[in-house]
């Protein structure tokens, strides 16, 4: 199915992949990451609906993630932006998978254009590589009219899956909505009941009871997934629970009213786990440990 129509595309020259470039299984983590300066790279996604609500439509407002683990959505049509840092899980997966693409493209001079036709498409989607002020296109489609430039398809399409797969969790639906700033609000105070310094300062709460606190060595199922537009807290921090569970409470409130029938995601599985191991606070985050 591959077109041989040929654009050759004069891109900046690109020096080897550094080996901090990626992570790799080693012990450095998000503090070390976090004093890089600059990132090395950032992958760009932009996507289009056509014939769907603009809100909707998975990074219809542009959503990127660098080499460092950061990540933006947005911004939305009232300047809305969502922001931050993906989890060294996420990073060493992305690492081990895209590694080779990237390492191809950044040392590539002359990036050819190869059309293909695709058979099943969702939207159009958008991808580019910026590295030290030049972008180059990687990815587009309008419709089944696919265009790769520099990889084939099946690596392209790799980088595509997977920046989408990483959209679907951090640029979270509805964006740029009444409901998408309600469940913003809700993000803001969530993080802010989980910071911590040691395991002591971290509860479980459960989250379908006000985020009532579930009392330390008891033993029970703990809602960890609920299905709703913003993240279930099933963890915080003690002391910042009890000064800011009221506000969260009415911020969850306030969402469900603003997204209406789209406060549940479809296509979403309840997960519960046991209480049976105590949270730990992990890179400065009451987690929940199963």
């Amino acid at each position: 199915m591959i077109t041989h129509y040929r654009s050759l595309m004069t891109a900046l020259i690109l020096p080897a992949f550094l080996s901090g470039c990626f992570w790799s299984s080693s012990e450095k983590n998000n503090t070390q990451t976090q004093g890089l300066a600059t990132p090395q790279w950032s992958l760009n996604l932009r996507s289009d609906c056509p014939g769907q609500e603009e809100s909707l439509c998975l990074g219809k407002y542009g959503f990127s993630m660098n080499s460092l683990g950061k990540f933006k959505a947005g911004p939305g049509p009232q300047g809305q932006i969502r922001e931050g840092q993906l989890p060294l899980a996420d990073l060493q997966e992305l690492s081990a998978l895209l590694q080779p693409s990237i390492e191809k493209i950044l040392t590539k001079k002359l990036f050819e254009e190869v059309q293909f036709t695709l058979n099943n498409y969702e939207k159009n989607d958008s991808i580019e590589l910026e590295r030290e002020g030049s972008v180059q296109s990687l990815y587009k489609n309008e419709a089944s009219n696919l265009s790769v430039f520099g990889l084939g398809f099946d690596e392209a399409d790799l980088i595509r899956q997977k920046i989408n797969s990483f959209a679907e969790v951090h640029y979270l639906l509805p964006f740029g909505s009444s409901c998408g700033d309600a469940m913003d609000q809700v993000l803001q105070l969530q993080q802010g009941l989980q910071s911590c310094a040691q395991d002591a300062e971290c509860i479980y709460v459960d989250p379908q009871k006000a985020h009532e606190l579930i009392p330390p060595n008891s033993l029970q199922w703990v809602l960890i997934e609920s299905c709703t537009v913003h993240p279930t807290l099933a963890t915080a921090n003690l002391s910042q629970l009890i000064q800011g569970v009221a506000k969260l409470n009415a911020a969850v409130e306030a969402t469900q009213t603003a997204c209406g029938a789209q406060y549940y995601r479809i296509n979403c599985t309840y997960q519960e786990a046991s209480t049976a191991k105590a949270p730990a606070c992990i890179q400065g985050r009451c987690q929940a440990q199963y």
